[in-house]
């Protein structure tokens, strides 16, 4: 068996295919405990990437422990429109969510992630103009 053979060999055993896409966690593994909390950012990927819907805690794993960026859109008494941006691996993911700010309301999570793109964009802004006296 040349190294070839053995890389195929090591790439069968070690990854789980979907058609033709690979699943870089063992789908097997995953309702083991300490197999789940070691690979966790890797198993979200791959759910994401398969189409399989994450759990209200695994969306606030993800967004409340690994954001890459946080964005805060509309505000009221109780909560604010966040959006928070994960990178998993070499993507970046965008997760809708309400933060509660007051003790007795809690944090809600109900979108599922999205892939999102950075694109930086000029912005126009409307500025007052001296009045002459």
């Amino acid at each position: 068996m040349n190294a070839n053979d053995k890389l195929k060999k090591w790439i069968n055993h070690n990854y789980l295919t979907k058609g033709d896409r690979r699943m870089i966690t063992d789908k097997t593994k995953w309702n083991d405990e300490n197999y789940y909390s070691e690979n966790f950012k890797e198993i979200m990927y791959d759910k994401i990437t398969a189409g399989i819907d994450l759990t209200e805690s695994e969306l606030k794993g993800l967004a409340c422990e690994f954001p890459f960026y946080e964005i805060e859109k509309d505000r009221d008494s109780f909560t604010v429109d966040t959006q928070s941006i994960v990178k998993l691996r070499d993507k970046y993911f965008a997760i809708n969510w309400q933060q509660g700010l007051e003790d007795f309301e809690d944090s809600k999570f109900g979108a599922q992630p999205y892939e999102v793109k950075k694109v930086n964009r000029m912005t126009t802004e409307w500025v007052p103009v001296k009045q002459d006296s």
